[in-house]
């Protein structure tokens, strides 16, 4: 991963742990566990939203 994806992927996981309620004491087990398992999935989510704004322009709407 780039830098970038770094810093973008640790913005994720803080986001998620406090999404489904991961208390802080128990966060760095469950992030490593979910690397391997649904955050993954969660995370190709993640960048897909990234570039939705490249996806969608909002010059090329119609008046």
């Amino acid at each position: 991963m780039t830098p970038e994806q770094t810093q973008e992927r640790a913005a994720f996981e803080a986001w998620y742990c406090d999404f489904v309620g991961v208390p802080d004491a128990q966060r760095e087990n469950y992030v490593a566990r979910m690397r391997a398992n649904e955050a993954d999935e969660a995370w190709q989510a993640w960048l897909a939203r990234a570039q939705q704004s490249a996806w969608i322009s909002v010059d090329d709407r119609l008046p």
